[in-house]
């Protein structure tokens, strides 16, 4: 059995670390795999879950960011070096066949592979603000990698890599949400059954749009005391700017009593919060790769409001579903609502997000490295 080594630069669970725990459902039958994560926590626990046999190291990693900061600069350059002569030994005295790496965040992994004549795997599923940045990550990306697959066409499109990358769509695995009636599911988050819920499932990030939403929705949430505003996910990567985002909205949430807005924090059951909800809003401030959490809203068959634009567009076409976000036509549909069918049965799931469509997709492009 071939050995593999996957390379993840964070250790929450959001996005790409779920984009990681189905890359390992996928591959821990035909790979011993070793997983490298900066931090002990819910990731690691959901890891050895999946896979008991697998090999979790913690590790400091130099991670990517867009940032000017002198101290972070010093920071990454060292724990690069470090990193690539650490793991250069590690890959090449554990004899691993295949290195993976799983986000665009981190570039030292490349470095070792090719150093060591290793193939490697991209998986591409996020992109920097600067175009600048892109063009030469991606120029980086195509010459030190055996296979390069993209969370999007748009992502792909981002980094230049029309030939040469792979698009897969990140799944949704039917038996990892659990359906429930939107009473049941209300009742446990401590919302009356007869109240409206409107949800916002995603990190708590400036990107994401949550405080200027609740903004624009302050008076409605004050004169409506049957409607509520449930937020999902916390904050992460734990930066100065992401963690006074977070404090933002809490001060706005006590200057004006908003008692109807509920910060959950980081959920792992987020089956319980799309089954209370009534209408799910993605309030996203620029383009996204994709949007996993747009698609697990439609496939929840909420009335789902998400821009259009991006990787979302993707995700339009494959579900033929949702609204595009304009404050004004979420109010209306606020004024106007109607309930929706309460799916606690079952979610529906497009074929082209199916774990088996996903599966045999990556077993094609791994089997054959």
């Amino acid at each position: 059995m071939k050995r593999i080594i996957i390379f993840n630069a964070s250790s929450s669970l959001y996005g790409a670390e779920r984009g990681l725990l189905n890359l390992i459902k996928a591959l821990k039958d035909d790979f011993e795999i070793t997983v490298v994560i900066p931090r002990r926590g819910v990731l690691k626990n959901r890891i050895e879950k999946i896979c008991p046999d697998a090999e979790v190291i913690i590790f400091p990693l130099a991670v990517l960011m867009s940032s000017s900061s002198p101290l972070y600069l010093l920071k990454f350059i060292f724990l690069n070096f470090f990193n690539f002569f650490y793991f250069l030994f590690y890959i090449n005295y554990n004899k691993i066949d295949l290195v993976v790496t799983n986000s665009v965040l981190l570039t030292f992994p490349a470095l070792c592979s090719c150093f060591l004549n290793r193939p490697h795997i991209w998986h591409i599923r996020e992109f920097f603000p600067s175009r600048l940045v892109n063009y030469f990550l991606g120029r980086y990306i195509k010459i030190f990698s055996s296979h390069i697959i993209c969370q999007s066409e748009f992502i792909k499109h981002k980094f230049g890599l029309k030939k040469k990358a792979k698009v897969i769509y990140e799944p949704l695995d039917e038996r990892e949400y659990k359906v429930y009636r939107k009473e049941i599911a209300k009742e446990r988050l401590n919302v009356h059954k007869d109240t409206l819920v409107i949800t916002l499932v995603s990190r708590i990030h400036p990107s994401k749009g949550q405080y200027e939403f609740i903004v624009n929705m302050r008076d409605v949430l004050k004169n409506n005391p049957k409607l509520s505003l449930i937020i999902a996910g916390d904050v992460t990567p734990p930066t100065p700017r992401n963690i006074r985002y977070k404090r933002k909205i809490i001060d706005f949430i006590k200057d004006y009593n908003l008692k109807n807005i509920i910060l959950t924090g980081f959920t792992d059951d987020v089956g319980l919060i799309y089954s209370a909800s009534d209408i799910c809003i993605f309030p996203f401030k620029r383009e996204e790769p994709f949007g996993i959490c747009v698609a697990e809203a439609l496939s929840f068959g909420k009335i789902t409001f998400y821009p259009f634009e991006g990787g979302l567009r993707e995700v339009y076409g494959i579900f033929n579903d949702g609204y595009e976000f304009i404050v004004e036509n979420v109010l209306k549909t606020i004024e106007n609502f109607i309930g929706t069918e309460d799916r606690y049965k079952e979610i529906v799931i497009p074929q082209r997000l199916s774990f088996s469509c996903y599966m045999r997709d990556i077993e094609d492009t791994y089997c054959g490295s």
